[in-house]
C-alpha cells in the first residue's frame, strides 16, 4: 500500500499471478520463460528515472509486453499489471469511448507507440483517487 505519494511497488507474485489468470482465461502456456528479464521489466519504473504514476506505467507495460519474460501472455500481462499499478497506488484510468487497449499493446510491441507516447497517452488518462 503506498504511503503518502509513493506508488506501490509491483512483485514477482503479482506478474505471475497476472500471468496465471490470462493463461487461464485466454490460453497458452504457464510460467515464466525467463526470470531474469522478467525481473528486470518489472523493476524498470522504480530506477528512479519515473517519478509520475504514468511514467512508471508506461516502463511496466512497455518492460514486460516487449520483454517476453512468460512463455505466453506477456501483452496481457503487461496491461493487468499496468492496472494493478495503478489500482494499488490510488489512480483511475479514465478510459474514452476510442480507446482500445489492446491496439494501445500491439502499438508498444511493434514499435508503432514509443514509450514517451505511451506516457503520454497514460497521463491524458490519469486520474487521482484520494
Amino acid at each position: 500500500m503506498p504511503i503518502g505519494r509513493r506508488h506501490y511497488r509491483v512483485t514477482l507474485a503479482d506478474a505471475v499471478y497476472a500471468n496465471s489468470v490470462c493463461v487461464e482465461e485466454f490460453g497458452g502456456h504457464h510460467g515464466a520463460h525467463d526470470v531474469s528479464t522478467l525481473l528486470g521489466a518489472l523493476g524498470r519504473p522504480y530506477h528512479g528515472y519515473h517519478k509520475r504514476i504514468w511514467t512508471k506505467g508506461a516502463a511496466l507495460l512497455h518492460g514486460i509486453a516487449t520483454a517476453h519474460g512468460f512463455a505466453d501472455g506477456n501483452k496481457r500481462t503487461s496491461l493487468l499489471m499496468l492496472f494493478l499499478l495503478y489500482e494499488r497506488s490510488h489512480y483511475w484510468l479514465q478510459t474514452r469511448e476510442t480507446d482500445r487497449w489492446d491496439d494501445v499493446v500491439v502499438n508498444v510491441v511493434t514499435g508503432e507507440m514509443t514509450q514517451a507516447q505511451l506516457e503520454q497517452f497514460l497521463k491524458e488518462r490519469t486520474l487521482r483517487l484520494d
